[in-house]
């Protein structure tokens, strides 16, 4: 069943994207094969809409569909109820942001 309010989420989230990669859009839902809710980024994106936030169902299904998208980058962008599209929360793994922080040149290896 469709959840008409992550429908819409996505369909912010792409526009909210876009400012960054201007090839952001929807992804159609491949079952078991989905790839993220986004194509046009070097990430897959789950984007989440619910009631009640489920981080490690989120992270799950992001780290799924980054398998079948053969991509490392993976993350959830979670709806914040009640707060505009800017205020979403995006979850990353430590691990992946190590590692995007680390082939980004970005930190100095000492504290």
């Amino acid at each position: 069943m469709t959840n008409p309010a992550g429908t819409r989420f996505a369909s912010q989230l792409v526009e909210a994207l876009r400012a960054v990669w201007p090839r952001a859009e929807r992804r159609a839902q491949r079952g078991r094969y989905d790839a993220g809710d986004v194509a046009g980024t070097p990430w897959t994106i789950e984007a989440k809409a619910t009631r009640a936030i489920d981080l490690s169902g989120a992270m799950d299904e992001a780290k799924a569909e980054a398998k079948n998208a053969g991509t490392d980058l993976y993350c959830a962008i979670i709806k914040r109820r009640n707060h505009s599209i800017a205020d979403a929360y995006v979850v990353i793994p430590l691990h992946v942001w190590l590692a995007r922080e680390a082939a980004a040149g970005l930190g100095s290896g000492t504290p």
